[in-house]
C-alpha cells in the first residue's frame, strides 16, 4: 500500500520503539459509535475547507529546482499502502498503506496500465485520505487538508466499481468517530480496520494513551459504525508507520512517534478472530534498521516494505525489506529487497494480481537528502527483485491511496501537481491491471 508523505510536517522527532511482545488491553468501548456522521464532543465540524476540489494539477511531470527537507510526512503522519479486495480468492489480504494482497487469479494476464479519470470524491480530503476495498466496494476515510486553517476530516465515503472500473457515486457512510481517527485503512481476515490517531486529542476523551484500532462495523455494504477494538498496539502516537494485512494477521511497521525520540525498526502484529476482533499486538521479527514511510505489500506470502528512509543514517528514500510470513504471523529474517530505479521516496504501493506497483511519491536527490519534486514515475515488479517502468500517472501525485481487485487498480486522492505548487485533489485515477479471462 501507499506511503505519501507530506513534504510540509517534520517527521523525523519521533519516540522509540522497541517492538517488545505484548500490547496493553485498552479499556476502550467496544460498543458501537454514534452513526449520525458526527465527531465527538468538543471537536470541530470534521469538515475540509479551502480544499481544491477540480481534481488532478496540470503542472509539469518532472522535478522541479524547490527543494524540500525529505524529514517530513503527512499532515497526519501516516503511511498508506494500499489495499487488494478481500473479495479475491486467496489467503493474502490488504493493508492501507498498508499494503493489500489478495491471491492473484491464475487467469489474470498482467496488461499496460492506461491512466484515466473515473468519479471523483465529493471533496478532496486532502493529504491523509485512507482507502481500502472490501466485497467490491471502495472505502475512502479521513484525511487532512495541507492549507492553512483546515481542519482533520472525520469524513466517510464509499462507491461501488463497476465491471467496467468505472466508480458509482460516493455515498456518505458512518463517520469517524474522531477526525483523522485513521491513519490508515488495513483489510486484513475480511474486515476493515482504521489503524491510528494523529494526535493526543483521545485522553481528553477518555480513550487509552497509545495507538489504537477502529473496526468497521458494515452491513449491506455500508459502514453503520466504528468500534473501538480492545487491542493497542504499543506505540506512543506513532506516526509514518506501514501497515499490512493478510487472512489472518494485521501488521503494524517502523514508523517514527510525534512526541521526539528515534524512529522504529518495530514490528508488530495481531491476529483476526472469527468475529473480527484483534488479539493483542505481539512484537514480531524487528527490520534491521529503522524505517519510515515505507509502502507495503504482501506478494505470494512475502511482506515487501518499498522506498522508506532511515533517518538515523541519512535518508535517501531507496530504502527497502522483504521477509517471508510465516504460519504463526511472524516475520522470517528481513533482508534488504531490490530499490526502485528511481530515487523516489513513499510511493502508493499496491498488490495488483502478480505484480506489485509502485505509484508517484517523491523525487529524492541522494547527495543533498533533499526532496525535490512530485513523482509521476509507476513501476512495478513481479517476484520482488527486478523493478520494471510502466506508464506514467497523467500529473504528479503524492500522498493518495492505492487499492485494487482483480482487475483494476486505483488511486485516490492525495495531492497532485508540482512542488511548491501541490494541491489537495478529490481526482481517482483508475487503470485496467490485468485482463481475466471466464
Amino acid at each position: 500500500m501507499r506511503t505519501p508523505l507530506l513534504a510540509t510536517v517534520a517527521l523525523f522527532a519521533s519516540t522509540a520503539c522497541d517492538g517488545s511482545p505484548g500490547a496493553s488491553p485498552g479499556a476502550g468501548d467496544t460498543e458501537p459509535f454514534d452513526t449520525t456522521g458526527t465527531t465527538a464532543a468538543g471537536e470541530g465540524p470534521g469538515t475540509t475547507e479551502n480544499v481544491d476540489t477540480s481534481g488532478v494539477a496540470t503542472t509539469g511531470p518532472n522535478a522541479t529546482s524547490s527543494t524540500t527537507s525529505l524529514g517530513s510526512t503527512d499532515a497526519d503522519g501516516s503511511t498508506d499502502t494500499g489495499t487488494l479486495d478481500e473479495s479475491s480468492t486467496g489467503s493474502e489480504s490488504s493493508s492501507s498503506s498498508g499494503g493489500s494482497t489478495t491471491g492473484a487469479s491464475e487467469d489474470c494476464v498482467p496488461v499496460p496500465l492506461a491512466w484515466s479519470e473515473t468519479t471523483a470524491l465529493p471533496i478532496a480530503l486532502g493529504q491523509g485520505d485512507r482507502a481500502g476495498m472490501l466485497d467490491g466496494r471502495l472505502y475512502v476515510a479521513g484525511g487532512v487538508a495541507s492549507k492553512p486553517g483546515s481542519l482533520a476530516s472525520d469524513l466517510v465515503y464509499a462507491a461501488d466499481i463497476g465491471e467496467d472500473g468505472e466508480l458509482s457515486t460516493w455515498e456518505p457512510q458512518a463517520a469517524l468517530p474522531l477526525p483523522g481517527a485513521a491513519q490508515q485503512l488495513v483489510v486484513a481476515g475480511g474486515n476493515l480496520y482504521g489503524v491510528g490517531i494523529p494526535d493526543a486529542s483521545l485522553a481528553v476523551f477518555g480513550f487509552p494513551t497509545g495507538q489504537i484500532v477502529w473496526r468497521a462495523n458494515i452491513e449491506d455494504g455500508d459502514i453503520t459504525a466504528w468500534v473501538l477494538d480492545p487491542a493497542l498496539f504499543p506505540f506512543p502516537f506513532v506516526s509514518g508507520f506501514s501497515t499490512f494485512g493478510t487472512e489472518d494477521h494485521l501488521y503494524v511497521v517502523g514508523g517514527s512517534s510525534l512526541t521526539g525520540g528515534a524512529p522504529s525498526s518495530s514490528v508488530t502484529y495481531a491476529q483476526v478472530y472469527d468475529d473480527g476482533t484483534l488479539s493483542p499486538f505481539i512484537g514480531g521479527e524487528q527490520l534491521p534498521s529503522p524505517l519510515v514511510g515505507a509502502g507495503a505489500a504482501v506478494l505470494d506470502g512475502e511482506a515487501l516494505l518499498v522506498a522508506g528512509v532511515d533517518p538515523t543514517e541519512g535518508a535517501t528514500g531507496t530504502e527497502s525489506y522483504a521477509a517471508s510470513l510465516q504460519a504463526d504471523g511472524n516475520p522470517d529474517t528481513w533482508a534488504a529487497a531490490t530499490v526502485l530505479p528511481q530515487a523516489q521516496f513513499s510511493p502508493s504501493v499496491v498488490r495488483a494480481g502478480d505484480r506489485v506497483l509502485a505509484l508517484g511519491g517523491f523525487y529524492v536527490d541522494q547527495v543533498t537528502q533533499q526532496i525535490t519534486g512530485v513523482a509521476d514515475q509507476a513501476f512495478s515488479t513481479l517476484d520482488g527483485v527486478s523493478w520494471l517502468e510502466e506508464t506514467a500517472l497523467p500529473a504528479p501525485r503524492n500522498a493518495g491511496s492505492a487499492v485494487a481487485n482483480d482487475e483494476f487498480v486505483f488511486l485516490v486522492g492525495g495531492a497532485a501537481g508540482q512542488l511548491p505548487d501541490t494541491i489537495d485533489t478529490a481526482s481517482v485515477l483508475v487503470s485496467r491491471h490485468c485482463d481475466v479471462t471466464p
